[in-house]
Parts: C-alpha cells; sequence; structure tokens
C-alpha cells in the first residue's frame, strides 16, 4: 500500500491597511495645493517673461537707431510709440501729420474738434486694455502659439511621422528651431504694416523694423521652458514701456 504524504500550506493572510482611506476634506486640499501649484507655476513664468523682455528692450532701440543711422527711417518721434501701433495711432490723431488730417489743414477749429473727440474716444485705460492686456495676448496665441509651434513644429511633424518615419528628429535641430522662430518674427514683423493708413508711414515702418527684434526674443522665450506664457509676459512688459509717455501724461 502507498502512503502520500500531505504537506499543509498555510498561506499569509493579507494585513488589513492601518491607514484609513482619504477625506474628503484631504482630498479637496490635495486639488488646492495642486491648483495653487499650477497657478504658481504659470505666474513665475508670467514673471521671468516680464524679466527677459525688460532686458531685451534696448534691442529694439538699437534697431530703431541703426535704421535711423542709415536712413531707412527719418528722425523724429515716431519711434516713440513704435512698438504698440494702438499707441501710435492714439498720439498721430491730435497731430497735424496724421493722414485723417491732411486734407482739412484750412480749418483748425475742425482738427482742434476732431483730436479732442478722438482722445475721448480711445481713453488712456483703453489703450492699456488693448496695448498690454489684449494685443500681447492675442498676437503670442497666433504667431507663437499657432504660427511657431502648431504650423511650423507639431503639424510637419506629424506629417513627416506619417510620411517618412523617423525623420521627424530633423525638426527637433538647432537649426530648424532658430529658423521657424525667424520665420514667425517675420510674419509678425510684416503683420504691422497693416497699420498704413491709420499712422504715417514711417511710424509703421519704425514698428515693423523693431518689432522684428522684439519678437525673436519672444520667439526664443517660447522655445524655451517658460513656454507661451513667458513670450505674453515679454510683449506685455515691452507694450507697457513703449506706452508709458501716454499713460503718464496729464492730457
Amino acid at each position: 500500500m502507498t502512503v502520500y504524504a500531505v504537506t499543509r500550506f498555510n498561506f499569509p493572510t493579507p494585513k488589513k491597511s492601518s491607514t484609513p482611506p482619504p477625506s474628503l476634506l484631504s482630498k479637496s486640499l490635495n486639488g488646492c495645493r495642486a491648483v495653487a501649484s499650477g497657478v504658481g507655476s504659470c505666474a513665475g513664468k508670467l514673471l521671468s517673461g516680464i524679466k527677459y523682455g525688460t532686458l531685451s528692450l534696448p534691442l529694439d532701440i538699437l534697431a530703431g537707431m541703426c535704421a535711423e543711422k542709415i536712413g531707412v527711417l527719418p528722425s523724429g518721434p515716431e519711434l516713440t510709440a513704435s512698438t504698440c501701433p494702438a499707441s501710435a495711432f492714439s498720439i498721430t490723431c491730435s497731430s497735424q501729420d496724421a493722414p485723417i488730417l491732411q486734407e482739412l489743414q484750412g480749418n483748425q477749429a475742425f482738427i482742434d474738434a476732431i483730436s479732442e473727440q478722438m482722445h475721448r474716444v480711445i481713453t488712456k485705460k483703453d489703450l492699456f486694455k488693448l496695448c498690454v492686456i489684449w494685443a500681447p495676448v492675442s498676437e503670442e496665441l497666433l504667431c507663437r502659439g499657432l504660427i511657431q509651434d502648431v504650423l511650423l513644429q507639431r503639424l510637419p511633424s506629424y506629417l513627416l511621422k506619417k510620411t517618412l518615419p523617423g525623420k521627424d528628429t530633423l525638426l527637433q535641430s538647432r537649426v530648424y528651431q532658430i529658423a521657424r522662430v525667424v520665420l514667425a518674427a517675420a510674419l509678425f514683423s510684416g503683420a504691422h504694416l497693416i497699420w498704413k493708413g491709420a499712422v504715417p508711414d514711417t511710424t509703421a515702418l519704425a514698428q515693423a523694423i523693431t518689432s522684428i527684434f522684439s519678437s525673436v526674443v519672444f520667439g526664443a522665450i517660447k522655445e524655451s521652458s517658460l513656454g507661451i506664457l513667458g513670450s505674453i509676459g515679454a510683449h506685455a512688459i515691452q507694450n507697457l514701456i513703449a506706452l508709458s509717455p501716454v499713460l503718464l501724461s496729464k492730457t
């Protein structure tokens, strides 16, 4: 007769966790911490962009001085508001050089009345909201977000992955990165020429020349870890500095 030995295995029973499940209060606190961390990160990028935008402002001034030196731009007040077209429009509306008033030189009373009405329509508060808030946000989302990021980076990368797998790494090179920054800057600069007619031609040309340098800075900030928030901050502070003579004036 064969005897089989039966071995009894005692499997350890899993211990119950002594940690209680997170309560609704702890979940809420964790969510608040995550939100606060995200807000702090966004604010840090925005402030860093403001810092770099301020430090790079001499590039705009240098570009205007060089353009004036070689005769591309005449010497005059056109460069004072070259960064923000709306501020230039506000300044030139009260000037006899404004295109809208050139045909009315013989009627000074009518010119003065029109100038007064324009200053009432375009207030300092309106200029601040337009140049320091709406323009930087909309222009950066369009030029750096849509053109530089989506059309010149994400879309070509997607198409290369589909057609030539493995070749999309070419779009990560430093050369292509610089190329898309410069191309987006050129498009941004050319867009400032649409103000011709609303402001003197020299003012529109000054805006186009100086903005290409600042736009390269905005694009470089966008390519860094600061992202689109950094470029918005840099754009906003440059517009604010350009607009400060108008905002601080007593009229």
